[in-house]
């Protein structure tokens, strides 16, 4: 955590206005079916929905943009935490 108040809202700003549009519109640009290589899910689609989970759902108040802003990203996200193959990992315990 930044100490400095000034600088942490400093860096927040400069993520949300420059380094995850960049990011995820690129992302985003990139998806070329149901998931980011087709028809069958790969680790870039593994890694988004992790970003989804720990990033936009724990920390939406610090974010500018939502998920709805990138439908691919937030479907990929959706079907993977839909998935039957990942229901385990996904049940609690």
């Amino acid at each position: 955590m930044e100490p400095d108040e000034a600088k942490r809202i400093e860096k927040l700003a400069d993520v949300n206005n420059i380094v995850l549009p960049r990011l995820l519109g690129g992302l985003e640009k990139r998806v070329v079916g149901p998931f980011f290589l087709g028809t069958t899910p790969s680790f870039a689609d593994i890694y988004m929905l992790d970003f989804h989970m720990q990033i936009w759902t724990a920390f939406p108040s610090l974010l500018k943009m939502a998920p709805d802003h990138y439908p691919n990203l937030a479907a990929i996200a959706d079907r993977l935490s839909n998935s039957i193959e990942l229901a385990a990992y996904f049940k609690p315990k």
